[in-house]
């Protein structure tokens, strides 16, 4: 069930998922945008959500608290 452009599917009960919802922050698939899913226990539905963020303001927050600068610098490109 792969598919980049996923937004929301049933998942059966009773089957085995792997899911693999990215990250906010750190990505490491080219994609600086924000990724994270939603898993509704009642409906047994899964959501993933990819959004826009203010990349310059949280690299500049890892700057700022002292972390090496390349850890800011990666969320620009994504890796």
């Amino acid at each position: 069930m792969y598919c980049e452009d996923l937004k929301s599917t049933n998942v059966e009960k009773g089957k085995r998922y792997i899911i693999n919802v990215g990250s906010i922050g750190q990505p490491r698939n080219g994609d600086s945008r924000l990724s994270f899913g939603i898993f509704d226990v009642d409906r047994w539905e899964y959501e993933h959500v990819v959004s826009e963020y203010n990349i310059e303001t949280a690299r500049k927050k890892i700057i700022d608290a002292g972390l090496p600068p390349y850890l800011g610098d990666r969320l620009l490109a994504g890796v």
